[in-house]
């Protein structure tokens, strides 16, 4: 009688083990991802603002974005901009840029992958930074 009771909590008390290390290692990866693409981003931005001040005449935007093409050309890369920890787009609205990164990592709602987004304004300098997932 006592091992058909045993067996059963031995095996629950596996399974809660199991789980819950299955999700306190989910939280760290999307963490780390996300960190590593702030640092990208602000690597990165940096150089896009030198791109915007620049004189087309000197191969800049001449205090115009352009395009998602030109930006990649100035920073020596390809575009989407891909690295190891994920894949970053430009969308151009206006003196608004906005760098949206997407991780390689599932994210903290378990069903789609980490996302950043940083909008940044060429004339202002103001950047805002969006943390969705």
């Amino acid at each position: 009688m006592f091992k058909k009771i045993l067996i059963p909590i031995i095996i629950l008390s596996v399974l809660v083990a199991l789980v819950s290390t299955v999700v306190k290692s989910c939280g760290p990866k999307a963490n780390t991802n996300r960190n590593y693409m702030l640092v990208e981003i602000g690597n990165f931005k940096y150089k896009l603002f030198d791109y915007y001040k620049q004189p087309r005449h000197y191969g800049g935007g001449g205090k115009n974005w352009n395009s998602a093409e030109s930006l990649c050309s100035w920073m020596n890369c390809s575009y989407p901009y891909k690295t190891n920890n994920g894949t970053y787009h430009f969308v151009i609205d206006g003196d608004d840029l906005s760098i949206i990164g997407t991780g390689n990592v599932i994210g903290k709602d378990g069903s789609t992958n980490v996302r950043v987004t940083v909008k940044i304004n060429g004339e202002s300098k103001s950047i805002i930074t969006t943390i969705n997932n």
